[in-house]
């Protein structure tokens, strides 16, 4: 009888182990978010927005480009002080339209006004009644007046100023008089019956040259003016960060891969002295050719180092730019360093430089303020003459119901019709303003075509940069391959008895640099073509990155 052998599937032992890294990883991850959300400094919502890692022991945060600059956009201190910026020119743009809304007035008081109607400081005037007698030393009238009055008044963006008033008033006249110089006053009479009065008013003012039209807008004209310069500053700021933070990416990205480069040589250059000893030790190898392999570890461990100390640099850069000071974790970059296949419009990529610069606009701005301010110039030089009418009704009366019955009967109304001409004398400074206003217009017209002028070469730089960093990555690639080949062959060459650890550690440093050349080369292309964005403004697009108004 034959005995079949069992069969016993392999214990998946490799796949469950890193299930259970995996998991501790995350739990770790996890964990540390919940204890630096919990100490207060950090905004838990904003640790979800990272992925968390575990590498050699150390958390770090994968962060993309987008993801990146994005967090700039919302977090970043200069982003709180341009919106504060926009917010006070909103402000002042929408007081200067107040300008032209109506106000109402009111007013209401009493007032007594007191009027020397006679004097006998001589003692030698006769009484106006009784000529026998002496006139009084001091004879006084008295006017009481109390009143209550409303008046709606508007100005039109035309310079038309009109108006509408309305007055109940009642007056009453006392008289009193001192007769001797030495005696004490006699006191108030009354002399008359109390008089109640309505009055309505409607007047119209209108300037025949100067302050007509639309120059009475320029207050409007120019707060809108500041608001658009507050964007077009803001739009410019936050491209400069844009531009500053995806720099700093783009290091580290670098940065990243020349760790990678330097962590293989290291561990080539540790195996290659592993074997050199075991040689020497049985004797077909000298001492020397050991300590030259040690060396050349011993160098590639310093690069190692100071690119370590170099990506802790720029974390640090990070943590500046974000406003995440308190962010315990470093950073991993998952951006790759790629060519990519452009064909350049230069024509087309012109126009969107010239509509993208912030400068260009900036400068545009200025220029409309200018106009502005030499109109208002111009408006000072014109005839300063307005034409002016007025009406009032009065109305008269022993009681208020009286008074308010009258308003309008024939003989008591008044009116006004008349010409107002200020002519300045020796005005010399209206002249000067005008000559300065269009000195200014003349130069921001040149600043103007001058910054075109730099914008075009500034395109062709970046386009030129671009072609050239694209060669330079084709050098560089092509150096790589050569060297790792030659590394390859000394490598060989040794192992033969044939070439000395000299070469080969030569070798080794030599692949080391190439790699680091084509590392900066494919930097350089990324950061030629960051600037590609900025000045067109694509940057926005090619990120999905929301605009800020």
């Amino acid at each position: 009888m034959k005995i079949k052998a069992l069969h016993i599937p392999e214990f998946p032992f490799k796949k469950i182990v890193v299930l259970i890294m995996t998991t501790a990883i995350l739990a770790f991850s996890t964990t540390q978010s919940t204890v630096f959300a919990q100490s207060g400094k950090l905004d838990p919502e904003l640790l979800k927005q990272f992925n968390f890692v575990t590498e050699n022991g150390q958390v770090l945060v994968e962060v993309s480009m987008q993801a990146l600059l994005t967090l700039a956009l919302e977090r970043a201190t200069t982003i709180d002080i341009l919106a504060i910026d926009r917010e006070i020119a909103a402000e002042n743009y929408l007081a200067a339209k107040e300008l032209y809304n109506p106000s109402l007035s009111t007013s209401a008081g009493v007032q007594r006004s007191l009027t020397p109607t006679g004097t006998n400081i001589s003692g030698s005037v006769t009484n106006p009644f009784n000529a026998s007698a002496p006139a009084s030393f001091l004879s006084l009238q008295a006017q009481d007046t109390s009143s209550l009055s409303a008046t709606w008044s508007k100005k039109t963006t035309s310079g038309i100023s009109y108006s509408v008033g309305y007055t109940k008033a009642s007056s009453q006249t006392s008289t009193g008089e001192k007769v001797e110089e030495d005696d004490d006053f006699s006191g108030w009479d009354k002399s008359d019956d109390p008089l109640y009065s309505d009055q309505v008013t409607a007047s119209v003012s209108i300037p025949i040259f100067q302050d007509w039209g639309d120059i009475n807008k320029a207050p409007e004209y120019k707060s809108f003016i500041g608001l658009e310069t507050a964007r077009q500053q803001s739009h410019k700021t936050i491209l400069e960060l844009l531009k500053v933070v995806a720099g700093i990416y783009w290091d580290l990205v670098g940065v990243e891969k020349n760790i990678i480069s330097l962590q293989a040589s290291e561990a080539l250059s540790r195996q290659f002295v592993s074997d050199t000893k075991i040689k020497m030790e049985l004797g077909v190898l000298d001492p020397i050719e050991v300590k030259q392999g040690e060396s050349q570890l011993l160098t590639v461990q310093q690069s190692l180092l100071a690119e370590n100390f170099n990506k802790k640099q720029i974390e640090d850069q990070i943590k500046v730019a974000l406003n995440l000071q308190d962010l315990p974790y470093g950073y991993r970059a998952t951006e790759k360093l790629v060519r990519r296949k452009q064909v350049f419009d230069f024509d087309g990529l012109l126009k969107q430089v010239y509509e993208n610069s912030q400068d260009l606009a900036l400068l545009q701005s200025q220029l409309k303020l200018n106009g502005i301010q030499l109109k208002e110039a111009r408006n000072k030089a014109k005839t300063d003459l307005d034409f002016s009418v007025e009406y009032q009704l009065n109305g008269y009366g022993k009681s208020v119901a009286d008074a308010a019955s009258s308003l309008g009967e024939s003989g008591y109304n008044d009116y006004q019709v008349g010409l107002t001409w200020n002519i300045p004398l020796f005005d010399k400074q209206t002249p000067k303003e005008i000559k300065q206003r269009n000195l200014e217009n003349s130069k921001l017209l040149l600043q103007i075509s001058d910054l075109k002028a730099q914008l075009k070469v500034t395109l062709q730089s970046i386009i030129r940069n671009l072609k050239l960093a694209e060669q330079g990555i084709k050098l560089a690639t092509t150096s790589v391959e050569l060297a790792r080949d030659l590394l390859e062959k000394e490598t060989e060459k040794f192992n033969l008895g044939n070439s000395t650890s000299f070469r080969v550690s030569q070798a080794q440093q030599d692949l080391t640099d190439a790699q680091k050349n084509q590392t900066i080369s494919e930097v350089n292309y990324e950061k030629s073509y960051l600037e590609l964005l900025i000045v067109t403004g694509k940057i926005f697009t090619e990120y999905s990155l929301p605009r800020v108004e």
